[in-house]
């Protein structure tokens, strides 16, 4: 469907996808940051009943992706650490881009009041230069009306016998 043809303005398209962006990045990032709590609570209880948490199969990609050296050794307490940390660090990134997109999306909203205050605005000028055209087309036509006035004035006889009595002395 081309966007210009169903008539609705792209910048209307363009914000809803951000926004949808923004509500998926922010869905997917509470979903693992509730994860990553509960499994740091689920750690905490193992730990304060002194059980070393073991990696069975079903584990197995989480084993493969924080292990060290054997395959079947569970991380070191540090190193997982270090991983949340790093979890955590690019979810304060990713909250950081969301709320430049969201202050560029506001920023966005205010583009069409903009637009209409300009409209405006150039409607009430175009008004006064059309008022300010036809007040000078009057004194257009009074100043001709004027000068014709004068020119006949100026050519009739009495005036002429003036010029000329004046010139003889």
């Amino acid at each position: 469907m081309d966007l210009l043809a169903s008539g609705i303005d792209p910048l209307v398209w363009l914000g809803g996808a951000a926004i949808l962006t923004i509500v998926g990045v922010t869905w997917a990032i509470v979903a693992v940051r509730r994860r990553l709590d509960l499994l740091g609570e689920e750690l905490k209880d193992l730990r304060k009943l002194g059980i070393s948490p073991a990696l069975d199969g079903a584990q197995a990609p989480l084993n493969d992706g924080l292990a060290l050296t054997s395959p079947n050794a569970p991380p070191p307490i540090a190193e997982l650490k270090l991983h949340l940390w790093q979890i955590k660090r690019q979810q304060l990134i990713l909250l950081d881009r969301i709320a430049k997109i969201s202050s560029a999306l506001s920023d966005l909203r205010a583009v069409p009041t903009s637009l209409e205050d300009i409209r405006d605005e150039q409607a009430r000028v175009i008004e006064a230069l059309a008022t300010i055209s036809a007040e000078l087309e009057d004194w257009v036509t009074r100043f001709d009306d004027t000068s014709s006035e004068l020119t006949l004035l100026l050519e009739s006889e009495p005036v002429v016998e003036l010029q000329n009595s004046l010139e003889h002395k």
